[in-house]
């Protein structure tokens, strides 16, 4: 048995034209698809032998469109974007997303995130937003993990339901800290009052 893999790419009709080919069975797996498009896992085998030299012998394979998730995190009070949020996305049964991002969310990736966490999480970019093109419809979970210094964590589970085609949008906006400070002092004196 003979092993050689062999790459070849569409034409500007989605063609692959092989004009000679000996007879055996053969497997096809798709390694990169378009933008917006899903790649599909699984190996298409096909066979060409005499029987199918006489057809025109066409093997069609349907990529899903993809679907996307625009998160947008900004401060409730002057709308301004928050960079450098974590956010956690999760597939209904508790499967986290990381590896269905197109070119796993890679830096200077167009049309995604840039920024990911160690943990695999999503971080807003300097515009507050987290842009994941190139997910499976269906529905989802998204939690903030960790807000940036002097905001209010939103501790609410959103659900995104994803659409074939569309970009679903999540704003999430942040409350900003207030803090009080209260100065306990000596009504004689101005110096503190410290508990023992």
């Amino acid at each position: 048995m003979r092993s050689i893999f062999t790459d070849f790419t569409t034409d500007a009709r989605g063609l692959i034209f092989l004009p000679v080919i000996e007879d055996g069975t053969f497997y096809l797996r798709e390694t990169r698809a378009l933008p917006g498009f899903i790649l599909p896992d699984e190996l298409i085998p096909f066979t060409i032998n005499a029987e199918s030299r006489r057809r025109e012998h066409v093997l069609t394979v349907e990529n899903t469109p993809a679907a996307g998730m625009l998160i947008i995190n900004t401060c409730v009070q002057s709308g301004m974007p928050l960079h450098g949020t974590e956010f956690e996305v999760r597939h209904t049964d508790g499967r986290l997303v990381t590896g269905q991002i197109l070119d796993g969310n890679q830096p200077n990736t167009t049309g995604n995130s840039p920024n990911l966490a160690a943990n695999g999480n999503f971080l807003t970019d300097h515009r507050g937003r987290i842009n994941l093109n190139h997910l499976v419809p269906g529905v989802y979970h998204v939690r903030q993990i960790n807000v940036v210094s002097g905001y209010e964590l939103d501790t609410t589970i959103h659900v995104v339901t994803v659409i074939t085609g569309q970009q679903a949008v999540l704003q999430v906006a942040n409350r900003p800290l207030s803090g009080l400070h209260l100065l306990h002092i000596n009504a004689n004196h101005p110096s503190p009052i410290v508990q023992c």
